[in-house]
This record gives structure tokens, C-alpha cells and sequence, in this order.
């Protein structure tokens, strides 16, 4: 599932994806607010739902609980998100909201993950938990720079739709640089290192981008945690770290615990290699000089540097 972008690309567009964290007031959508590293705004700007829940109302729910039938017009580019995003509630007036899956959405139905935990009648909506709003170099992306401050302002509804709403902020980081960092690693990839019968995949994933993504937060955590000051991952070129990527997704796919230490265990073994000639960009610049590629980390006061002091490895770090 794609998560909120914590990386933009320096002057180029890009689509801002919000996971509200709960239901929302859809009579005032959400807003939000891009703020520089020094203060200024970037871009305020409305959000912009992924399917409006007037289009999307619930008139039956199947047996099985888990096929809705709707009453609407779902637009088909709407229809088509909902394969990977579909994170959603069933709102009722009676039974309150029920956090979804969507796994497949036409005009006339809906078909979820799972079945819903309980009846919740007959009829009621389906909100869509994604808002989304344009970005590009014309506001945030103009200048590359790292920590820009994003904040949605939403209206939550405490406990159903006849319930006063009340107003909210969601707040994170977004970096704009020249790279942002991506391994690349696909789900064909893994296919071709996991059995797919013994991995630990539920039925219902599409497929592998959940052990994808958690290990590349992994990886990032141990970029962060062992590099230097002034040093982070949209740095280095992380095609290069795919191998350790791939290790590290495999691990959380492992049929038992002794197969998961060991793809963990060559991870690090791939890692304490690639590390030390893995390609940094100095000067943040977005090109590849051979003086980046064939210099190891340069140390000055534990300050990443480009220049001329002794040379360690990071191992070599107290």
C-alpha cells in the first residue's frame, strides 16, 4: 500500500497522497499546508477525495459480509485506485464506521479483503481514507530542500456521521531533493527468491508491497543510524543497496525463524560491502562524478565532507 511520500524530486510534479488516520468530515475537505524549512509557505491547497462517498452509497451487504452493493456512479479512474488504495470505512448511522479493504470496486459493488466483523445493516456509505493534492515546481518542489513541513487540517467525525465534527491536524516531513531514494525492488524480484506456497503472504495481498515497504523503512533506519552528520539516504544511489533490500524483504517473507535470520544475516553481510563504495552524492547535486564514486566517507568532526581528512570507514566510528 502506498504510504504518504516522504521524498519529492526536486522540479518535478508529483501527487500528494494523504491517508486520513480517521473518518473525515467530507463536508469540508481537508487542507493543506507546505512550510520551508524557514518559515515560509510553500502551497496551501484542498485535498481532494479519491471517491466522493455520494457515489458510493451502500443499499445491501451479501451474506458473506464482505461484498457491498452500491447505489452510484464511482468514477473509473477511482475504480481503478482502489486496487491499491483501497483503505476505507463502512459508514452506518446505527453501527458507527468500520475500517475496510477494497480489494475490487465497480459502479455496483463493492468486494472487501475481509468480511466485516459484524452487521451493520443494509445500508450506510463508503468512505475512502485517500485525499490527494498536486504538488510541483511551480510551489513545493521549486527548490531542493530537506525538512519541509506538511499539515492537514481536517474536520473528524468522533463517532458516526450525526455526530458533531471536530477539527484535527496530521502533521509530517517531506524532503525535496534531486534523487529521491528508491532501491527499486519490485515484487518480480522476490517471486524469483521466495517460494510463494511458504512465504508468509496472506491470501489476499496483491502482492509483496507490504514486506517491501517495511524493510525499506528498515534499511533507512540503518542508513540514518550509521552515517554520518550531514549524510542521509537520498545521498547515496540506492539501486546499489537493492541486494541488501531484497535480503532484508525476504527476511520478513520467511517461512520459519531460522530461514528469516539467515536472509537478515546476509543482508548485513551484503551491507558492510556495498556501504563502503556505494556511490554519495557530495555536493547534492544530482550527478555521479567519479570523485564521489571512487572516495570512501571522508570525516571532519564526524561531519560528512568531500575533502581531503584521513579517511575512515564507518566502522571505524566509537
Amino acid at each position: 500500500m502506498p504510504a504518504t511520500p516522504r521524498a519529492a524530486r526536486s522540479g518535478g510534479a508529483a501527487l500528494f497522497m494523504w491517508r486520513a488516520p480517521e473518518l473525515v468530515n467530507t463536508g469540508v475537505p481537508p487542507t493543506v499546508t507546505f512550510v520551508s524549512p524557514g518559515g515560509g509557505t510553500l502551497l496551501a491547497s484542498a485535498l481532494t477525495h479519491m471517491w466522493s462517498p455520494t457515489v458510493a452509497q451502500v443499499s445491501a451487504v451479501a451474506d458473506d459480509r464482505q461484498t457491498l452493493t452500491l447505489n452510484g456512479s464511482v468514477p473509473a479512474i477511482s475504480r481503478s485506485a482502489a486496487a491499491n488504495n483501497g483503505d476505507a470505512w463502512v459508514v452506518t448511522v446505527g453501527a458507527g464506521y468500520v475500517p475496510v479493504k477494497v480489494v475490487r470496486l465497480s459502479s455496483a459493488a463493492a468486494v472487501l479483503a475481509e468480511p466485516l466483523p459484524r452487521d451493520i445493516g443494509s445500508t450506510g456509505e463508503l468512505h475512502s481514507q485517500w485525499w490527494s493534492c498536486a504538488i510541483g515546481a511551480g510551489d513545493v518542489t521549486a527548490t531542493a530542500q530537506r525538512g519541509v513541513t506538511w499539515r492537514v487540517a481536517y474536520y473528524a467525525v468522533g463517532a458516526g456521521p450525526l455526530v458533531s465534527a471536530y477539527l484535527s491536524q496530521d502533521v509530517g516531513i517531506i524532503d525535496v531533493v534531486r534523487t529521491p531514494f528508491d532501491t527499486g525492488l519490485s515484487t518480480e524480484d522476490l517471486v524469483a527468491l521466495m517460494d510463494p506456497g511458504g512465504s508468509r503472504v496472506p491470501a489476499r495481498a496483491l502482492g509483496y508491497e507490504a514486506a517491501i515497504q517495511a524493510s525499506l523503512d528498515e534499511l533507512v533506519a540503518y542508513l540514518r543510524g550509521d552515517s554520518p552528520t550531514g549524510l542521509d539516504e537520498h545521498d547515496l544511489n540506492g539501486p546499489e543497496l537493492r541486494p541488501v533490500h531484497r535480503h532484508l524483504a525476504c527476511a520478513y517473507l520467511a517461512r520459519n525463524p531460522d530461514e528469516s535470520v539467515r536472509y537478515r544475516s546476509l543482508a548485513f553481510a551484503l551491507w558492510d560491502r556495498i556501504r563502503l563504495r556505494c556511490w554519495r552524492d557530495a555536493d547534492r547535486d544530482g550527478l555521479a562524478t567519479d570523485s564521489e564514486r571512487e572516495h570512501p566517507l571522508t570525516w571532519v568532526g564526524g561531519t560528512f565532507s568531500t575533502g581531503t581528512a584521513a579517511r575512515r570507514t564507518w566502522d571505524d566510528v566509537d
